[in-house]
């Protein structure tokens, strides 16, 4: 089991941690997808909103297999919109209501009656659906980021953060009653309706934060910066051709296991200069991109030495961030590379307005402290798991009712698993 100190901030209390010592902690995920055909008139409308959990008590060696994510729930995203997160969530937030009772659910075994317990800990998912499902505005409103509060204006004027009040369960209240009571706006705390998770006993979203290194490195900074470094070389510079930037990374010798993973050779005029900061990259090909970037465009960094140096910063962030075991001193080295990172940010690219996700890595090293590894909140895992739904739905043949055809041949699948799995661990496992 987890040690009590890492689950404290999501029990709320530390007593009840030591009253259900062998209490399971559950973390959900959320993400929407689009199933079967999105084309024409007929797009958006077999639009999938999954919830699946995993349990947080096993090993991450255990933890890294697929079979380890369970569906919880699948519902059409209009039927999700339409009637909100407190009804259609309602059976589940029972189930979660009646695990985390003192009552629990008794299971018979051969040894006696063991008493299950279980309570939600963290929600994952990209920033959008975290927002819906704490009833935040959205990730383009002006107080954007989750954990505090920092505005709009101050991260384009180059402010990223690290000294700005930080939310409580005390300060979202007091902005839900104060945009209720007419006195202030849900503009000025970003806070619009209360969290329909709200109403388990012990889960509160701002004492379980977590962020995804996912969906804010792999899948926004890194692609930024190296669609920004790119450009520069080709447009500005002319070191280099869009031609020979794909030749090299073409002709690159990758391992052997990474060349499923190779990044696609699509770097064309139009791509480099569009406005978005996305590279048409999976985040996979831009973890294998950032990696090998400083041995394929060598000659690139070295006309450059700030971006030599935003690139290793950037390495070291990712490095840490998907990293299952930390020490103190890499938490601090996290730190310290995230201050690098945002001062070369503001010398390399001076005109370049920051997203998001170049905040939301300030509080890296803070949530690694309160809740553990980051990695361990990554969404890859999940992300992989709506492949085998994917891949389902184009062989079901069913589309009137794809949800419940869906989650039947998935809990086949996962019930097939779980009877073959065993659970005995080869050796033991010692936390610190």
């Amino acid at each position: 089991m987890l040690s009590t100190r890492t689950g404290r901030n999501c029990f709320g209390k530390r007593k009840e941690n030591k009253l259900h010592p062998h209490c399971l902690r559950l973390s959900i995920h959320i993400d929407e997808g689009e199933y079967a055909n999105p084309l024409g008139s007929r797009k958006g409308k077999n639009k999938m909103t999954n919830i699946c959990f995993k349990i947080g008590n096993f090993d991450p060696r255990i933890n890294s297999s697929l079979d380890r994510i369970y569906l919880a729930l699948m519902v059409k995203s209009y039927v999700l919109k339409k009637y909100g997160y407190k009804k259609v969530l309602q059976p589940l937030i029972e189930d979660f209501s009646q695990l985390e009772s003192d009552e629990g659910i008794p299971i018979k075994t051969e040894s006696g009656v063991w008493i299950m317990r279980a309570v939600l800990v963290h929600v994952l998912g990209d920033t959008l659906a975290l927002h819906d499902i704490y009833g935040m505005s959205g990730p383009s409103a002006n107080m954007f980021c989750r954990i505090c509060e920092i505005s709009r204006n101050n991260l384009i004027s180059g402010n990223f953060g690290g000294n700005f009040y930080i939310r409580t369960v005390e300060s979202v209240q007091n902005a839900l009653i104060s945009s209720k009571d007419g006195q202030q706006s849900s503009v000025l705390y970003g806070i619009k309706t209360s969290c329909a998770l709200h109403l388990l006993k012990y889960f509160r979203w701002p004492n379980s934060q977590t962020l995804d290194p996912m969906h804010d490195i792999l899948e926004g900074i890194v692609p930024m910066i190296i669609k920004k470094i790119l450009w520069e070389a080709v447009y500005r510079s002319k070191i280099i051709t869009e031609h020979e930037v794909n030749q090299l990374i073409d002709n690159f010798e990758y391992g052997e296991a990474e060349m499923r993973d190779k990044p696609s050779t699509n770097f064309t005029k139009l791509s480099l200069k569009s406005k978005t900061n996305n590279l048409s990259q999976s985040a996979a090909q831009c973890w294998l991109l950032l990696r090998s970037f400083p041995f394929i465009f060598h000659e690139i960094l070295k006309h450059n030495e700030n971006h030599r140096e935003i690139i290793a910063a950037l390495l070291n962030i990712t490095y840490i961030s998907f990293s299952h075991k930390l020490s103190s001193e890499m938490i601090t080295c996290l730190s310290d590379s995230v201050t690098k990172f945002h001062k070369l940010f503001r010398i390399c690219f001076p005109t370049t307005n920051a997203i998001n996700k170049i905040h939301h890595i300030i509080h890296y090293a803070q949530v690694c402290r309160e809740n553990g590894p980051i990695a361990h909140f990554s969404c890859m895992m999940f992300e992989a798991k709506f492949k085998k739904s994917n891949a389902q739905s184009r062989t079901c043949n069913n589309f009137k009712n794809l949800s419940l055809s869906l989650t039947k041949r998935l809990n086949l699948k996962q019930i097939n698993s779980i009877s073959k799995h065993s659970y005995f661990a080869d050796r033991p496992v010692i936390f610190n």
